[in-house]
């Protein structure tokens, strides 16, 4: 799992999707029917899709992702190696100017209501943990491309 992206994108994809392995590679299972003497259909029994080598994939998954830093997701043993000590470099942050302007909306709308209510007024912004909040992009569009479509509105 460690030394193979690919594969771990694609194990960790079925654990996503609640599939194995095999599965998501197109694996189907095949049904072995039992009849009596006379013909009928006495039991039918499908292949198990969760086998021991696709419980294997799972727990090869959870190994390697408990073996990650929980702080910058590298494995342990690389980013808790001494000899990093002083020598790693931090490039600057970018920020996300979507999420600043949907923070800064939520502090104005904390503020107004802070005011209402110190003026006497009704208690606002009791559950604006739960608002959703959206936004829209200036127009034309063609100047600002975001690159996840989620969340666009």
């Amino acid at each position: 799992m460690t030394s193979d992206p690919g594969l771990r994108a694609e194990v960790s994809l079925a654990r996503r999707l609640g599939i194995s392995y095999k599965r998501l590679k197109g694996w189907e299972p095949v049904t072995t029917y039992t009849y009596d003497g006379d013909g009928r259909l006495v039991s039918s029994r499908p292949e198990v899709e969760w086998d021991e080598t696709e419980q294997a994939w799972m727990s090869a998954l959870d190994a390697y992702e408990a073996s990650l830093c929980e702080h910058c997701g590298l494995p342990r043993d690389v980013c808790h190696a001494p000899t990093l000590e002083g020598r790693v470099k931090v490039p600057p942050p970018s920020r996300c100017h979507v999420h600043t302007a949907m923070l800064r909306a939520q502090n104005d709308r904390a503020s107004y209501n802070q005011s209402v209510a110190n003026k006497g007024g009704a208690r606002m912004g009791q559950y604006d943990a739960a608002l959703s909040w959206g936004f829209t992009l200036p127009e034309p569009a063609t100047s600002v491309t975001p690159t996840s479509p989620a969340r666009q509105r």
